[in-house]
């Protein structure tokens, strides 16, 4: 990443320009997580089935920012799909916890899922 993005980045979202040297020295960014999951969830479809999602909360930290300053689109590292390359950084960081963890929930609540 580099100091014009951060600063157009900044542009764009209409923040002071003097946040672009907070967001470059950062290093890491703290991820917080939430698995969210339903055994009977109504799809869009109009079916009922079993869901399984997890999301990422809000930016918070100067790191985070920086994360979601990095926007070239790649391939997604654990299966089909493109996104941006800060998502697979932060993602890639916290695989492990998270994948033990969403197998955990789902062994306790008898669901089989593939988990990436």
């Amino acid at each position: 990443m580099t100091e014009l993005n951060t600063h157009v980045f900044l542009y764009f979202f209409k923040a002071p320009q003097q946040y672009a040297a907070k967001i470059l020295e950062q290093h890491e960014a703290e991820l917080e997580v939430i698995l969210w999951k339903d055994g009977s969830h109504k799809m869009a479809s109009g079916e009922q089935g079993k869901v399984c999602m997890l999301t990422w909360l809000a930016t918070e930290s100067w790191g985070d920012w920086k994360a979601n300053m990095i926007t070239a689109e790649v391939d997604f590292k654990f299966g089909p799909g493109k996104v941006a390359k800060g998502y697979n950084i932060l993602y890639d960081s916290v695989r492990d916890k998270i994948k033990a963890r969403v197998e955990k929930e789902l062994t306790q609540a008898n669901v089989l899922w593939r988990v990436v």
